[in-house]
């Protein structure tokens, strides 16, 4: 039970590690804007389906993705309100680092449901 959770906590800190370090020797070539952690979404929405998946039979995911998007509408919603709207590079760097948050609680939820 252990080891399920281990080697992907060990799989993305390897993920980040080698970002960092590619951050490091690509220094002049790396873009001032993104961070390292910006490369975990797509690894955190990997590692999450799986472990979800293979905890329950309910379509958990489905609601997941659901109130992902969700999310996206009200931030789409909030951020084109205003009388300025900002633009689309910025909305989509926003848009992804509220995504890296809600999957990395989705992913420590997940974690902790199999730890129980």
């Amino acid at each position: 039970m252990v080891n399920q959770v281990i080697i992907p906590v060990l799989l993305l800190v390897v993920i980040y590690v080698a970002l960092l370090a590619l951050r490091r020797i690509t220094h002049r070539f790396w873009p001032s804007f993104i961070h390292p952690l910006d490369g975990l979404l797509p690894a955190l929405i990997i590692l999450s389906a799986l472990q979800i998946n293979r905890q329950t039979v309910m379509p958990v995911l489905l609601w997941i993705v659901m109130l992902w998007l969700v999310i996206g509408l009200l931030l789409s919603w909030r951020t084109f309100q205003g009388r300025h709207p900002i633009p689309y590079g910025q909305f989509a760097l926003l848009y992804w680092r509220v995504s890296d948050l809600f999957w990395i609680v989705i992913y420590g939820l997940s974690t902790a449901w199999l730890l129980i």
